[in-house]
């Protein structure tokens, strides 16, 4: 006979089990009745499915949430007193039976399945775990079943997430990896990385940069502050710097931050800039030659500038001597034309005077 407790007070219940309780110390009152109103009083309250098996493998007692999930998920509704067999799918029996039979043996077993119901995934934990008499012995096994459908689809989309990520780094062309700040020992490197470098699982910073290429080290003499940082924030330390073991600049991007346990460790990201600064150092060279170039032309620029300033002064002298040349030329040939006006009016007088006796002579 089947007993429902869900409408007792929380005395009732208390008192309910202490009666179950020294009825089942009582040797001569235990029956079957009386495990089951047991089970009844504690399980119908319980959140997970319940179901009980005898050694045989027998259904003594299931609560309603069990009722619900064997219909859900086996298509099958559960009677007391029937055979495990009869319950599940065929394929499964073998596995269940084995799991039993560990429990059997006192062992507690966890198993984790997954159905699919309309094209929906459900992901269940199953413990087994064995039921002990007051002689004891094992007397049956209790399966208690846990919906862990949320969870797990947390973990697989958390999961992705890292796929994700990790396949994000790895396409990246640059070099990334992490180092435990305390061992120096590499965390995690990505495929570039591994590339350049060979796997560096479980190996140091000191193995792949014996020269300390990135300050890890000597930090604190080069006065590099990454490490000084809040490893809360989302600051970050960027420096520019060559590498001797790869012969090449690269520009460092060192971010700390710490794990759930405390520990510190530092994210190192490098990327090749030497082509940058190969170009950099071409154009300051560039830069140079120009600026050389455009000193020689401003001075070139200069001298003829003051040559012509002389040029043109010369000149400028030339013509104010050719203007007052000209200008005594012309007063020349001024005082000249008088002068021979003078001369022939002279001559003329003189050859007038000179007529005149003459003429009175004749």
């Amino acid at each position: 006979m089947e007993k429902k407790y869900s409408n007792l007070t929380k005395e009732e219940l208390i008192n309910k089990l202490i009666y179950l309780e020294e009825k089942l110390n009582n040797e001569s009152q235990r029956d079957e009745e009386t495990y089951i109103s047991s089970f009844s009083l504690i399980f119908d309250y319980f959140p997970y499915p319940v179901i009980y098996l005898d050694t045989d493998f027998n259904i003594i007692y299931y609560n309603a949430l069990f009722n619900d999930f064997s219909t859900l998920i086996y298509k099958v509704f559960p009677k007391r007193g029937e055979n495990l067999k009869n319950l599940f799918e065929n394929e499964k029996i073998e596995y269940k039976k084995e799991n039993i039979n560990k429990a059997l043996l006192g062992e507690v077993v966890n198993v984790f399945e997954t159905n699919v119901i309309n094209n929906k995934k459900y992901y269940f934990q199953k413990i087994f775990i064995p039921h002990i008499n007051n002689h004891g012995t094992i007397s049956g096994i209790l399966v208690t079943i846990i919906d862990i459908t949320e969870n797990e689809t947390i973990n697989q989309l958390s999961l992705e997430k890292i796929n994700i990520t990790e396949k994000l780094l790895n396409s990246l062309n640059c070099m990334i990896f992490t180092i435990d700040w305390d061992t120096k020992k590499f965390l995690y490197s990505n495929e570039y990385f591994n590339f350049v470098n060979g796997d560096v699982e479980n190996k140091y910073y000191n193995e792949i940069f014996e020269n300390d290429d990135l300050n890890l080290l000597k930090y604190e003499e080069e006065d590099i502050p990454y490490m000084s940082f809040d490893v809360d924030s989302n600051k970050f330390y960027s420096k520019e710097l060559f590498i001797t073991k790869y012969n090449r600049w690269f520009q460092a991007i060192y971010k700390p931050f710490r794990w759930l346990d405390g520990n510190l460790a530092v994210n190192i990201l490098l990327f090749d800039i030497n082509k940058y600064q190969e170009q950099s150092e071409n154009s300051s060279r560039l830069l140079e030659e120009l600026k050389n170039l455009l000193d020689t032309q401003t001075k070139t620029y200069q001298k003829l500038k003051e040559d012509f300033k002389l040029e043109k002064k010369a000149r400028e002298d030339a013509e104010i001597e050719l203007r007052l040349a000209k200008e005594q030329l012309t007063l020349n040939l001024k005082r000249e034309r008088e002068l021979s006006k003078l001369k022939s009016h002279i001559l003329d007088n003189l050859s007038h005077e000179i007529n005149t006796p003459l003429t009175i002579i004749t």
